[in-house]
């Protein structure tokens, strides 16, 4: 294999993706097999190795329920066959290799004044998920592929799993948290979450006629995805949201340019006694990695550390009452 005469690599890490620059002052290649060194997606262009961009977006991601396939999850799933990507920057598809997540073992909560978005709304709706056909589901999101990197616990992820009793997990495979495999929702310092993952309002919820939708907000590198169970409720023994005693419309927002990971209470209603559950009286509300729990709750702190300074592994926002807060903010702790 001929190598280049002049080239070096440079790696952006963190936020960025990992680039290869490469010096162009002399002749590096003759045929497309000269550039397999950098990667399968690089062809030799007049003498120099330069990144196929007639490929891009070929890359197939994993299979999405109901695709051809799939056989893990179920639930309904529809995407904006008209435009994927967000009208105002936003796309579904990472460019460059995956950068180099930072290494975080613990994330601090607390109040935030972020803008919080119903992603039914947005311009740039890629799909929904479930619907009040369906309940007691776990399901991979609407996408071919992560509209850019997203990290949890210092691992990128692969593919993003939605549950309808309010939680969502990243990994290969879908979580395993339903009612069946864990039980109902319990304090994150207990064994059977739904983990790793972001717990906005873990409950026993059915999704509405709306379902649960995955949109994308901003330009890079300030974009968010935002997934919204719109209009949710408590199970009901009709088997519908609609006219029931509850009405529960909440979002998880990924940050592109922080890591931070946002919940966020759009509306969240219940009528008599349903009233102060809607407010968050038997939710829970966190996030989780994978793996034992160092102390349970009593003892983990707001910046997910045990007493005895080793991280909890989670890190769980009190269970009563948190509703009124609006805003709950995830940050990587130093």
């Amino acid at each position: 294999m001929m190598r280049p005469a002049f080239w070096y690599g440079v790696l952006a890490l963190g936020a960025s993706a990992c680039s290869i620059v490469l010096d162009t002052s002399a002749t590096q290649c003759s045929v497309d097999g000269d550039c397999g060194f950098l990667g399968s997606s690089y062809v030799c262009d007049a003498g120099v190795c330069r990144e196929d961009d007639s490929a891009e977006g070929t890359t197939t991601g994993p299979l999405m329920p109901g695709s051809s396939g799939d056989s893990t999850s179920s639930g309904a799933v529809t995407t904006n066959a008209e435009d994927e990507s967000s009208s105002d920057g936003g796309s579904t598809g990472t460019t460059g290799e995956p950068s180099v997540c930072p290494s975080v073992d613990r994330y601090s909560w607390s109040d935030s004044i972020a803008p919080v978005r119903n992603a039914c709304e947005l311009p740039g709706l890629l799909g929904r998920v479930l619907d009040d056909e369906t309940n007691e589901a776990e399901v991979a999101a609407p996408l071919e592929s992560l509209p850019f990197d997203i990290c949890l616990y210092g691992e990128l992820a692969t593919q993003l799993w939605i549950g309808d009793n309010g939680y969502v997990a990243v990994g290969d495979g879908p979580p395993g948290a339903l009612q069946a495999d864990v039980g109902t929702a319990h304090s994150l310092g207990e064994p059977g979450v739904p983990g790793p993952g972001i717990v906005p309002f873990w409950d026993s919820l059915q999704p509405s006629a709306d379902g649960v939708c995955v949109a994308v907000e901003g330009n890079e590198p300030n974009r968010t995805l935002w997934i919204t169970w719109s209009e949710s409720c408590f199970e009901e023994l009709s088997g519908s949201c609609e006219g029931g005693a509850s009405s529960l419309t909440f979002s998880v927002g990924f940050e592109e340019a922080t890591g931070s990971i946002i919940a966020g209470y759009v509306s969240m209603t219940g009528d008599g006694a349903l009233e102060e559950r809607a407010m968050g009286q038997t939710a829970v509300t966190g996030i989780t990695n994978a793996g034992p729990r160092n102390c349970p709750a009593s003892e983990c702190d707001a910046d997910g550390m045990c007493g005895d300074g080793q991280p909890c592994n989670y890190t769980e926002v009190g269970a009563l009452m948190i509703r009124p807060l609006d805003t709950v903010q995830f940050d990587p702790a130093d």
